[in-house]
C-alpha cells in the first residue's frame, strides 16, 4: 500500500518533522554532521539511524525501546547500483523475553540511505518469526522536493500528487483527518473528515468541478465539501504547486 510522508516543519532545535498518511502524531528526526536519527521533541537522540564517520564496516551501539540491545552497521555502498551516493546498513537489535514480541527476539533490518534522498528501502525479519507474518518491506517509490519541477507522468495517478494531510489541516484547520486516498480511473482523490463533514480533494488529467478548482497545463485539482470557502481558498497555492511540471 503506497503512503505519502513528507518533512512539513522545521523546529527551533532544528529538528525535521515529519508527518504523513496514517501517522497519528508527528516524527521528529535530528540531522547534522554527527549523527542521523529518531529523536524527542527536545532534540534528545532516541534512534541513531547512521553515525559519522560512514564508511564500510563502521559500527555503533545503542539501547532501543524496553531494553532492546542494537548495532549497526554499515555494510556497503552504492548498494543499489544506482550511481548514487548511498550506503547498506544492517541494524540488528534482540528484544528481552516478556517485552515487544513475547519471546526473546532478534530483529534485523536492512536499509539503504542515499544521500539527498534518505532511507529508499528497508526490509525487517524477526527470528523468531511471528506466526502468520511476512518479512516487512519499505521502499520509497517517488519522492519531490518543494519547489522543484516534477516528471509529467504517462498516466495520471496519487504516484504525481503528493498532497499530506498536514497540507489541509494548514489550511482548514486542525481537527481535519485523513480518511483515504483512491485512484479513480485517471484521477487521484483524497478523503477528509471531521466532526461529520467530510472534504475531497481530486486531481486528475481532465476538467472537474468543485468549490475551488485549479488548473496547470492538462491537469486539474479540485477541492469538494465542508471546510468553508475562505479556508478552501488557501488551497489554491499548493495545489498550483502540487500540479506544475
Amino acid at each position: 500500500m503506497a503512503r505519502t510522508r513528507g518533512v512539513t516543519a522545521r523546529t527551533a532545535e532544528g529538528l525535521a518533522v515529519l508527518f504523513g498518511q496514517g501517522d497519528t502524531q508527528p516524527a521528529f528526526h535530528r540531522v547534522d554532521d554527527a549523527v542521523v536519527g529518531l529523536a524527542r521533541p527536545d532534540g534528545t537522540l532516541i534512534e541513531p539511524y547512521l553515525r559519522a564517520p560512514i564508511r564500510q564496516g563502521a559500527r555503533w551501539a545503542y539501547d532501543g525501546a524496553q531494553g532492546a540491545r542494537c548495532e549497526g552497521t554499515v555494510r556497503g555502498d552504492d548498494a543499489r547500483g544506482t550511481g548514487l551516493d548511498c550506503v547498506q546498513v544492517r541494524r540488528r537489535c534482540v528484544h528481552p523475553e516478556g517485552t515487544l514480541f513475547g519471546p526473546e527476539t532478534t530483529r534485523v533490518t536492512d536499509e539503504t540511505y542515499c544521500a539527498g534522498v534518505g532511507r529508499v528501502h528497508a526490509r525487517t525479519e524477526l527470528t523468531p518469526p511471528i506466526e502468520g507474518a511476512t518479512p516487512g518491506d519499505v521502499e520509497v517509490i517517488a519522492w519531490r522536493v518543494a519547489g522543484a519541477p516534477a516528471r509529467l507522468p504517462e498516466t495520471f495517478g496519487c504516484d504525481g500528487f503528493l498532497l499530506l494531510p498536514s497540507d489541509v489541516q494548514a489550511a482548514c484547520g486542525p481537527e481535519w483527518r485523513w480518511e483515504s486516498e483512491e485512484e479513480e480511473g485517471a484521477a487521484c482523490v483524497h478523503r477528509f473528515s471531521a466532526g461529520g463533514r467530510s472534504l475531497e480533494v481530486e486531481a486528475a488529467d481532465r476538467e472537474l468541478e468543485g468549490e475551488l478548482v485549479v488548473r496547470e497545463g492538462r491537469l486539474w485539482a479540485a477541492v469538494r465539501g465542508g471546510c468553508g470557502a475562505e479556508r478552501t481558498r488557501r488551497l489554491e497555492g499548493l495545489l498550483r504547486s502540487l500540479l506544475a511540471r
